[in-house]
């Protein structure tokens, strides 16, 4: 039996193994908690008996978000971005004037944006590339395994606004990073603040394991959506959009993480939180001018 020194009297104990000294808190109840007794999620770490199912609610392991069997259970916000973005993409094969119509109208041209036109920080999302088949591909193979279990951690209307506002952020910094006459499309951004959320709620727990995945997939996930559009400058990929949409993520994942514990109503926090900065972001755009030379 491996003996221990006795907790100092500065230094919280673990509410299940008194003989643990830790610095991790439950980011629900508040209870001190070891490495063991910490449950990875995307708000934070949870205690044992925070991260019971509770009624109809199932709590999901930030561990098990990669695998397949996270499936589109209980997440009809996911369900519905992926049938519309993948209508709209199967709609302009139907047409060339189609297709046209959809980049013209809905994509994030900057200067239809320095004109007022700021729900195209929105509508971009939703238009994908036709001659690089892999860019809608990318974009929903990782919202399918990433987005659902989120939203069934984090609650539907909460995601729902957090999508919104990093496809916004990621469009905010395509036109100020960008020329006159860019014009962006693809989920791109909203992926990347999804996966933006995970990565900062993998730092945030403190667990060695959560945040080996973070490093082993997300990390290398993110580099190769920063240092692509530089090496295969051919492919007109946005690397303003994907590291504005990071950047958004980052910022309201840490929000959450700040505020939505404490909560009376951690869904609502959430989702207000969220929904801020995508009034932020089209507040952004509508005020201040872009500088294009």
């Amino acid at each position: 039996m491996d003996s221990h020194e006795p907790p100092t009297a500065q230094t919280p104990v673990c509410y299940r193994h008194s003989d643990r000294e830790t610095r991790l808190s439950c980011s629900e109840c508040g209870k001190p908690i070891c490495a063991d007794c910490s449950h990875e999620s995307a708000v934070g770490q949870r205690c044992p008996q925070c991260a019971k199912p509770s009624g109809r609610n199932r709590v999901i392991d930030a561990r098990q978000t990669t695998g397949a069997m996270a499936g589109l259970n209980n997440a009809p916000v996911n369900k519905a971005i992926l049938a519309v973005t993948i209508g709209v993409f199967a709609l302009g094969l139907t047409n060339v004037e189609i297709r046209d119509w959809l980049f013209n109208n809905l994509s994030s041209w900057n200067f239809a944006l320095a004109n007022g036109e700021w729900w195209r920080l929105l509508s971009s999302a939703l238009v994908h590339s036709y001659s690089l088949i892999i860019h809608i591909g990318f974009n929903m193979y990782f919202l399918y395994m990433l987005g659902p279990a989120l939203e069934r951690q984090v609650g539907s209307a909460p995601f729902a606004a957090l999508y919104l506002a990093t496809a916004a952020t990621g469009g905010l910094a395509g036109y100020y990073l960008g020329g006159i006459g860019d014009a962006a499309i693809g989920a791109s951004g909203a992926i990347f603040g999804i996966v933006a959320v995970w990565m900062y709620a993998a730092y945030r727990s403190g667990h060695r394991g959560a945040r080996m995945m973070a490093n082993r997939q997300m990390l290398y996930l993110v580099g190769v959506g920063i240092v692509l559009p530089f090496v295969f400058s051919g492919l007109n990929i946005s690397w303003q959009g994907h590291l504005g949409g990071l950047l958004g993520g980052l910022a309201i994942g840490w929000a959450w993480g700040r505020s939505a514990p404490q909560s009376d109503n951690p869904k609502l926090t959430r989702t207000v939180i969220a929904t801020s900065v995508l009034a932020a972001a089209i507040a952004v755009v509508m005020v201040i001018p872009a500088g294009f030379s």
